[in-house]
């Protein structure tokens, strides 16, 4: 899984977390009113996969 601000805090895609056999992920260290967009991607035996299509969202 990789994180962006989309608000230019961070840039580029940072990684949050490697490898997980979980179906959700909890991300800490959001900065409260800043976009984020993550992506997550799978783990194959020939590699990484393609990321999949964006989710945002908006730390309140």
């Amino acid at each position: 899984m990789r994180k962006v601000s989309v608000n230019s805090i961070e840039n580029p895609w940072i990684a949050i977390t490697t490898t997980t056999t979980q179906t959700t992920y909890e991300v800490t260290g959001l900065e409260p009113g800043v976009e984020y967009e993550f992506q997550g991607a799978g783990v194959i035996s020939e590699g990484i996969t393609e990321y999949c299509q964006s989710v945002t969202l908006i730390v309140i």
